[in-house]
Formats: C-alpha cells, sequence, structure tokens
C-alpha cells in the first residue's frame, strides 16, 4: 500500500480523494511533503502555532517549493480546477496542505475576483493559525484589493467596524 508511511490523517485524506479529480497530485505533493518533514519541527510548529492541525514538520519555503513545482503544470491554469484542487489542500486538515492550498490561491489570485471572497473569508475562519492568514490576507486578497477598491467594503465588514 503506497500510503503506510503517511500520518493516518494524510492517509484517510489520500483514499477520500480517489473520488476527486486531483487525487493523484494531492497524493504526490503529500508524498513529498513527508519526505521533507521533521518530527521535531512538527511538534514545536504545533506548540508556537498554538494549533489542533497536524503538522509535518515542513519549512515553508520547502511548503511552496513543493506546491509550486507539482502545480505549474496541473491543475490546469484555470478557475474551477484551481479552486477544486486548493479545497482538497484544505480539507486535510494538515498545516502543510493547507499552507500549499495557500500557496496554490496565491500563485493563481488573477483567477480570482471579489466573487470568491465569501470563499476567501471561509478559509480566513477555518485556518485556524495567524501563520495561514498571513498568507491569505496580503497574497490573495490584498491582491483583490489592489484591483478592485470595492473589495475594501468586505474588508471593514470582516474587520468589525
Amino acid at each position: 500500500m503506497p500510503y503506510l508511511s503517511l500520518p493516518r490523517r494524510c492517509v484517510i485524506a489520500c483514499r477520500y480523494a480517489v473520488h476527486m479529480p486531483h487525487s493523484d497530485l494531492l497524493a504526490g505533493v503529500t508524498n513529498e511533503l513527508r519526505t521533507l518533514a521533521t518530527p521535531e519541527r512538527a511538534r514545536n510548529e504545533r506548540s508556537y502555532l498554538k494549533s489542533d492541525l497536524e503538522h509535518l514538520g515542513v519549512r515553508v519555503p520547502d511548503v511552496r517549493r513543493v506546491t509550486l513545482n507539482s502545480t505549474r503544470a496541473r491543475p490546469p491554469r484555470q478557475l474551477e480546477p484551481t479552486l477544486e484542487f486548493a479545497d482538497a489542500l484544505w480539507g486535510t486538515r494538515v498545516h502543510e496542505l493547507r499552507m500549499a492550498a495557500v500557496e496554490l490561491l496565491i500563485d493563481r489570485a488573477d483567477l480570482l475576483s471579489d466573487e470568491h471572497l465569501p470563499y476567501l473569508e471561509r478559509l480566513v475562519r477555518e485556518a485556524r493559525t495567524w501563520a495561514l492568514i498571513d498568507g491569505i490576507a496580503p497574497g490573495i486578497v490584498g491582491r483583490l484589493l489592489v484591483r478592485d477598491e470595492a473589495v475594501e467594503s468586505t474588508l471593514t465588514r470582516w474587520a468589525g467596524y
């Protein structure tokens, strides 16, 4: 069985992903990140970030590199496949895979519009750590704001003003 070395949650996510269009890509990203994982770093990250997510212990530059190398050709640089794969990554509840979802969306932020603010708000609310919001805020939402000033009213609502 190819997933024996993965954490239990990753195995469940990968098995569930068989029904999703990007299951082999999800398994590939998961496996590659797993090879870069450090258990001690995972423990430290979980403690530092006060996170209840599973942590593999992979450095941010490595998550970024693996994500971008794996996704530059696939999924297609189109909105729906990008959102589907981002959801597959996000749905695992593994910190580094959620970070990979954020990196994918940052890389393809030009595909998003103000219509995707409810989707992004869901990610922010489900992030469970500032470390993921640190990517979402400037890399995705900030870029939307630069392109469309109407986004400011949504951000004001999010901030509670």
